[in-house]
């Protein structure tokens, strides 16, 4: 997409010498401002970046450095805070910021160790084994190639990335602290300097000359801001927690393919564990060979007050909050197969849409059932009786307003959690900056995948659309589309004409993302906005 150089007042609504600059030598420039509103893409939270220090997680540093990330004969240390780099998870590589020059690709032979350590940023020794107060895990030891570096002015862009070889698992425990260690064995120097900063106290750095230096050089609330990949795990949570290592004693098909049924399955909020989003359900095989069943069913997933103890007759009163419908659909039961191991739950059911516990202190899992169909199925998956964490409700009819207890049983139950959080943001971003007679990109991530996303420019606005959306440029001309892809990133390439008079011509835009699980109006999402001005010499 070309920016028009005819009528140019009139395309973007300016006039002649409005914000134009005669200077020769302008930088073109692109930051970001604003905050968009939440679409149904995919960000950082399941799986994603752990980015330290935290300030730079929405600022960029105040520096750019080359030590630590491809300077030559060097051994490096940083420290960060461990309640910066929060709960336990396990890390699978690296990523630096793009500093603020553009610096051609590198390759480097070097050597990344990730540690806990009881050291702070603010007692790093000069001495490095004493900065090891762990054992260190070797997760890289290979030749690197560093991508070209294009400066960005924005802070969630660490394109700078280097996988690891083998993952890290960071602990989270209290009193711990992260060390990374970079050694670099090339003795060729290279021109690369990620972004970093300073003055920051949640992080420190040691360097030494040599890849198996000793002792070295401090740099106190000093460090390269560093993106630290994780990938949270999948797995299922199985209810009661008993039943993760044990068959159940009882079998039973009450809330799992009875006809004609409504029936509610409580568990203790405690054995649920931590928040996440649940994407499908399973049972364990019964100790019955019972062949499939295709049932309609709904099925409703919600936090209660209620307990197993005191869970009542009445469905609307064991319902204390608002319940999601997950499942409304036929679905087929496979075949079951007895098992007698107590880690397989192969009677999975999918849910149309994701159900997000929230973990918090007195709430407790609800899990409803209901069934439309009138003929019966023989279908018995695994269950518990006697269990004191988990009770169970039901009545005749899918609508039944009342029905029967069962104290202390109900069915073994896996809820599935996936590692994709959704909900995110899309973000703006950017490849280059704007300049006379030359092409730069506007980037999109975080939206939803395979959604049309189209780039607008105009003016500054800050127009409050409801629903949490602010528009913040308005439409005087639209400069592209782009269909995000799978990971929800897209580019359109802007074109700056060869024309004196746009050197210094300012301009702004956002990113509306069509996303029928966007914020406004259900319909669509915003990102941030961009502030540009076109560069020229």
């Amino acid at each position: 997409v070309a920016l028009g150089s005819g009528a140019k007042a009139q395309t973007f609504g300016w006039g002649a010498t409005h914000d134009m600059v005669t200077s020769t030598g302008l930088p073109g420039t692109f930051v970001t401002y604003g905050v968009g509103c939440k679409g149904s893409g995919s960000g950082p939270g399941g799986g994603g970046n752990v980015i330290l220090p935290t300030a730079s997680r929405t600022a960029i540093g105040n520096s750019n450095n080359v030590f630590g990330a491809a300077y030559q004969n060097q051994r490096y240390q940083q420290v960060h805070v461990g309640t910066q780099v929060g709960s336990a998870r396990s890390f699978k590589g690296h990523a630096f910021r793009p500093g603020n020059r553009k610096d051609a690709s590198v390759t480097r032979t070097i050597q990344i160790r990730m540690g806990h350590t009881t050291k702070t940023p603010a007692n790093l020794t000069t001495t490095f084994a004493s900065n090891i107060t762990s054992a260190q895990t070797l997760v890289l030891n290979k030749k690197v190639v560093m991508p070209a570096m294009v400066p960005s002015t924005v802070p969630s862009v660490f394109a700078l990335k280097v996988p690891w070889s083998s993952n890290w698992a960071w602990s989270g425990a209290k009193g711990q602290n992260l060390l990374y260690e970079y050694r670099c064995s090339d003795t060729t120097s290279a021109a690369y300097y990620p972004n970093a900063v300073s003055g920051n106290k949640n992080v420190s750095r040691l360097w030494g000359t040599g890849p198996t230096a000793t002792t070295g050089s401090l740099g106190l609330n000093y460090g390269l801001c560093i993106a630290f990949a994780y990938s949270a795990p999948a797995g299922n949570v199985i209810l009661p927690t008993a039943s993760r290592t044990a068959i159940g004693n009882s079998n039973n098909v009450f809330g799992a393919a009875y006809a004609n049924q409504r029936y509610q399955q409580v568990h203790v909020g405690t054995q649920v564990g931590s928040a996440r989003s649940f994407k499908a359900h399973a049972f364990r095989p019964g100790a019955r060979k019972d062949a499939a069943a295709t049932r309609t069913i709904q099925i409703r997933m919600g936090h209660t007050t209620k307990t197993p103890a005191n869970l009542t007759t009445s469905f609307a009163s064991n319902i204390t909050s608002a319940q999601t419908l997950v499942v409304n659909a036929k679905v087929v039961m496979p075949a079951m197969v007895p098992s007698t191991n107590p880690s397989v739950f192969a009677l999975k059911v999918p849910w149309s849409s994701n159900w997000a516990w929230t973990g918090a202190k007195g709430q407790n899992l609800l899990y409803e059932y209901r069934c439309s169909d009138t003929t019966s199925a023989a279908y018995y998956p695994n269950a518990v009786s006697g269990n004191k964490n988990v009770s169970r409700m039901w009545g005749t009819g899918p609508n039944a307003t009342t029905g029967s207890l069962g104290l202390n049983y109900g069915l073994c139950i896996a809820f599935e959690y996936g590692s994709t959080t959704k909900g995110a943001i899309p973000a703006m971003g950017n490849t280059g900056v704007p300049f006379v007679a030359q092409t730069f990109n506007v980037n999109v991530s975080q939206a939803a995948p395979a959604r049309p996303c189209i780039l607008w420019l105009g003016m500054q606005a800050n127009v409050n659309l409801g629903f949490g959306c602010t528009l913040l440029a308005t439409n005087l001309a639209t400069l592209g589309v782009a269909l995000s892809n799978g990971a929800g990133s897209g580019t359109v390439a802007v074109g700056i004409p060869n024309v004196a008079g746009f050197k210094g011509l300012k301009f702004w835009t956002q990113w509306w993302v069509l996303d029928n699980g966007g914020a406004w109006l259900n319909a669509l999402a915003f990102s941030n906005g961009g502030a540009a001005t076109v560069g020229g010499n």
